[in-house]
């Protein structure tokens, strides 16, 4: 199986990687970077694709790209994921409104390779919060999402990469 992407930035279309099973891709800011997931034994693995350099680097968490944001400075990635264990079809499922997720809000340095929990919504929202259509502002200073659960708008200030 290859992989097709067009950089919408550029209008290129390359085939960028093969051999793998994907599920789906992050938006890119940046022409030649791109995050995508791919099914492992563990669930859906999170990884970025440099295709200027041809490179491919795991992150070592398990969510959908559709979970995630890029900052707009290009460097950080922000994700809900999910607290609890995810397959390799829970894509498909989740789509389909059979299940449902409680995510944290983790921060991705992708120049560092920095890892960070920045919140759990389950201490402010008892349900938890399934995220989705995640965006950050200009500015980079909030994160804007909603709850898949019950379609409420949430916003969360970042100040300094921490969200407060």
């Amino acid at each position: 199986m290859f992989l097709f992407v067009v950089f919408f930035l550029t209008g290129v279309l390359v085939q960028s990687l093969e051999d793998e099973d994907y599920n789906s891709i992050l938006e890119e800011l940046k022409k030649d970077l791109f995050g995508y997931s791919y099914n492992t034994k563990y669930g859906p693995q999170l990884s970025l694709y440099n295709q200027k350099e041809k490179m491919t680097l795991d992150i070592p968490i398990f969510t959908f790209p559709e979970k995630c944001v890029w900052s707009k400075d290009n460097i950080n990635i922000y994700c809900g994921i999910p607290t609890q264990n995810i397959s390799n079809n829970s894509l498909e499922n989740w789509y389909k409104g059979n299940i449902l997720f409680s995510d944290d809000i983790w921060s991705i340095n992708t120049k560092t390779t920095k890892i960070k929990k920045i919140i759990s919504p389950s201490e402010i929202e008892e349900e938890g919060i399934d995220i989705i259509n995640i965006s950050i502002t200009d500015n980079n200073d909030y994160l804007i999402f909603m709850n898949k659960k019950d379609y409420t708008l949430w916003g969360l200030q970042i100040i300094s990469n921490e969200i407060i």
